[in-house]
């Protein structure tokens, strides 16, 4: 996965601590959930009209939901220090 990320010019396969807060903060663990939101991510990058909706959303929005998933990566963090 990591060579075909080199050959796309596009990220390498790693995980991210944004996903330990988001599941830790939508309580979502199912694969059929995480397997239908990918895919309906592929096809909002092979229709950019489509994925252009995504644009309007403000960063005060976006700011919001970062600080929300922060926060929780931080509390798992802490919590798994004590």
């Amino acid at each position: 996965a990591m060579v075909l990320g080199g050959i796309f010019n596009a990220f390498p396969y790693t995980t991210y601590s944004q996903n330990v807060g988001l599941v830790q903060l939508t309580g979502v663990r199912n694969r059929v959930i995480i397997y239908t939101c990918g895919g309906m991510l592929i096809v909002l990058g092979f229709i950019p009209k489509i994925a252009a909706i995504t644009t309007i959303i403000p960063k005060s929005v976006l700011g919001g939901a970062m600080l929300a998933m922060f926060g929780m990566v931080m509390a798992y963090g802490i919590k798994m220090l004590s």
